[in-house]
This record gives C-alpha cells, structure tokens and sequence, in this order.
C-alpha cells in the first residue's frame, strides 16, 4: 500500500523542524548588535592591537609635519639664500657726521672757503662755496658721498671727506663741476694745524694746505 501514511517519517520530519527552528533562535540570541559610528571615528569593537585600528590624530599630525617640509623645501627652492646670507649682499649704511669750516689757503691762489655738510639718516646735505683771488668760484647744488673719516689727515678720525656737484665760473666759462673736499680739524681754532683740500674733476685742479682760519669736525 504505497499510499499508506507512514507515522514513523512524519514523526522524524517534527523534530528536524523543531531543530532548526531553535538553531535560528540561538543565532539571533547570539548575534552582536551592529553600532553605526559617525564617519572618521575609531570603532571600539576592533581589538586592541589590530593592525586595523584607526589612527586618525597620528595620522593628521604627520600629514601636517609632511606639509611644513615640502613648503619649506619649495621656499628654499624658489630662495636659496637664508635672511643672513641676503643682508650681506645689502650695501653698507650711510657714514654719519658733520664737517664744517671757514677759512683761506694760500695754495692755488689763496682759495677762500665756507661749508658745513652733514651726513645722517636723510642723507648729505649742507652748503659749500669757494672762490680764488681771481674771482673763479665754486658752489655745491647737491652732495653725492659723505666719508666721517679722511686718510688725508695725520690722524684719519680727525678728518672727513665729501664728493658734491655744483656750478663752476672758471675765466668767465660757466659750467658744471664734481669736485671732492678733504678737511682736517687737528686742535684748536687759531693754533694753525688745521688742514684743507680740494680736487675738481673736470680740469684737474687741485689744492690743499694749512688753514688760516678753522675746520670743526662732530
């Protein structure tokens, strides 16, 4: 009887069903609840140790210090020279003081002088004339060049030197002149140790000498 109800296979069927039914029971017991993190943030459920462990703050801070390398690399690129090295390739700062006198040399032609020029943070500036016994003068529109010392005197500090341009009346002839001053002021006014010289480039002219008169230096 092929259609015969067979208890036995029916019997077998109800327990492997009631088996899986408690295997599905006991996985859903046993499963870990799933936690969703924000994004970036370390997940506490990895092991401590694990070669996956987030790093984030580490990370940031050496993506940071590799930055500041390559821009400094790329700054020493573009400008090799250090601040250092870039000053000493400045020119040197302006020589400071002032120079001035009132007086005559006998040389040349007994040369009569009177100047003061001063050289501080502005720049040089101050006056100057000179005029020989014939009436050939001399006068300073603008000063090119301060010294505050003058190898021209026994003693270089006691001197100073000036280049200047200006207006020059030789025989009549009006015209322009660069011309270089050296004065010394040596002692006291009216000892005779003071000393004096000019020089203008274009004709050649020199004279120098003891002054009648005074030089002063500050």
């Amino acid at each position: 009887m092929p259609f015969a109800r067979d208890d036995t296979s029916a019997q077998q069927r109800a327990m492997r069903l009631r088996r899986v039914r408690t295997s599905r029971r006991s996985v859903l017991r046993t499963r870990q609840p799933v936690r969703v993190l924000p994004q970036g943030l370390p997940n506490p459920s990895l092991q401590e140790g694990s070669s996956m462990k987030p790093t984030i703050s580490r990370g940031a801070s050496a993506a940071a210090a590799a930055l500041l390398v390559l821009a400094a690399a790329c700054t020493d690129a573009r400008d090799p020279l250090s601040p250092k090295l870039q000053a000493w390739n400045q020119p040197p700062p302006p020589q400071t003081g002032e120079i001035s006198g009132t007086g005559t040399i006998p040389e040349g032609g007994v040369i009569t002088f009177s100047f003061d020029v001063t050289s501080d943070a502005s720049g040089v500036h101050g006056r100057f004339h000179a005029m020989d016994a014939s009436g050939d003068m001399l006068d300073a529109s603008s000063f090119t060049a301060f010294r505050s010392s003058s190898s021209f005197c026994a003693t270089p500090s006691h001197g100073a030197e000036f280049d200047a341009v200006g207006p020059f009346l030789d025989e009549g002839v009006m015209s322009t002149a660069h011309f270089t001053v050296k004065a010394c002021d040596n002692g006291v006014t009216g000892l005779g140790t003071d000393t004096f010289s000019i020089d203008i480039r274009e004709n050649g002219f020199h004279a120098d000498g003891t002054v009648v008169g005074d030089i002063q230096k500050r």
